[in-house]
């Protein structure tokens, strides 16, 4: 995190690993007031005007991309703005596990990047799972607009939000947000722009995914020289046990483990540590992640085959 303070960073972007889900957003910004989310917002510039317009408002931006978060961090210090709060995930686990139903007054995401080869639109995330779950976080009567320059971009969004309970307002719309993909386009002799405009209508009522209780398992059978756990493969789990290590000076053991689930990867150690006549196997505190529910699989097979 170079040139963000820890002050500003713990600040601006909330922690969202061990934290309980959802968060209090009225406790994260220290105040209550209509929330507005914004999906991808790059460098951040129409986030921070937004933000400094409406003052009333509470602005959450998403972003993936940790660089961009650094550089809208610095954006923010530089406006002095206090109304925005930062998560660096993928949106779709943001919105399945972060907002309350019914807790969102608007959200929009302005040019996200189209996919356009058509093996590759299984990774775009406007599709009708998402948009339901969006609908479900949105008040009553909460809009959610996407705004595109890519023309089947724009209709295949549209199929998407068929019967996920919002009425779609479609319309041609001229430069208006000032973004850095707006400004590049219109240089290019694009001035006419593709917006999607979703208003609930009926509630979808998609539940948050829970937090899984982590902690420490005991191991009754441990031997460092016969372990070797095998992968595990579910349709929405994927568990890959990487290297295994024993330090016989420490008494301690470490294996790396990858695990798959839909929209969220996650890398960490289990260490399993002997606590006079029992082997004991944690998570590694100092690592960061969210309590899902492939973690607690992957230390009861861990428990179960030791």
């Amino acid at each position: 995190m170079n040139n963000i303070s820890k002050k500003n960073t713990n600040k601006f972007l909330l922690n969202h690993f061990c934290d309980t889900h959802p968060i209090d957003w009225d406790k994260a910004f220290k105040r209550k007031a209509p929330l507005i989310v914004e999906i991808g917002f790059g460098n951040g510039d129409y986030l921070v005007s937004q933000a400094k317009k409406y003052p009333h408002k509470n602005f959450i931006g998403i972003e993936i991309e940790f660089h961009l978060i650094k550089k809208i961090t610095k954006r923010i210090q530089k406006s002095k703005v206090k109304n925005i709060r930062l998560l660096c995930l993928d949106a779709y686990v943001a919105f399945d596990r972060l907002f309350k139903n019914r807790s969102i007054q608007f959200c929009y995401s302005l040019f996200p990047f189209p996919w356009p080869k058509k093996r590759h639109h299984k990774k775009r995330l406007f599709h009708k799972d998402f948009l339901r779950i969006v609908n479900s976080r949105l008040k009553s009567k909460g809009q959610f607009q996407i705004v595109t320059d890519f023309k089947p971009y724009f209709e295949w969004t549209i199929r998407q939000a068929s019967n996920t309970g919002f009425t779609i307002k479609r319309k041609r719309i001229e430069t208006q947000f000032d973004t850095r993909f707006e400004r590049m386009w219109s240089k290019e002799g694009q001035n006419l722009f593709f917006s999607l405009t979703l208003t609930k209508k009926e509630h979808s009522n998609i539940s948050i995914s829970k937090q899984a209780k982590i902690g420490t398992v005991v191991l009754l059978n441990f031997d460092p020289d016969k372990i070797k756990y095998k992968n595990k493969k579910e349709p929405n789990m994927n568990i890959i046990f990487k290297k295994f290590s024993f330090d016989k000076k420490k008494n301690e053991a470490i294996q790396k483990v990858v695990i798959c689930e839909p929209h969220l990867t996650q890398l960490f150690d289990i260490i399993v540590l002997k606590d006079k006549n029992k082997w004991k196997a944690e998570i590694r505190k100092s690592h960061r992640f969210i309590s899902t529910e492939g973690l607690r699989k992957c230390l009861e097979i861990i428990k179960e085959r030791s």
